[in-house]
């Protein structure tokens, strides 16, 4: 594995994976730096990509009632 790949399971949710899945899932990573207060869907948009936040990053689910 890579050291960028290793920089990725910073992610607890890639690190809980066993290894089979983990090797499926590594070749499709890529390191995504996002400014704070970037949203990354909106209601009802098709979901494209996938984000696996790492490193203490805060992620706010915010649903407007």
């Amino acid at each position: 594995m890579a050291a960028m790949t290793d920089d990725l399971l910073g992610s607890e949710l890639l690190r809980a994976l066993d290894q089979q899945d983990r090797d499926l899932v590594m070749p499709h990573l890529e390191d995504v730096r996002l400014r704070s207060g970037h949203i990354i869907a909106e209601p009802g948009a098709i979901v494209r990509h996938v984000y696996f936040p790492r490193d203490g990053a805060l992620v706010a689910y915010l649903v407007p009632m």
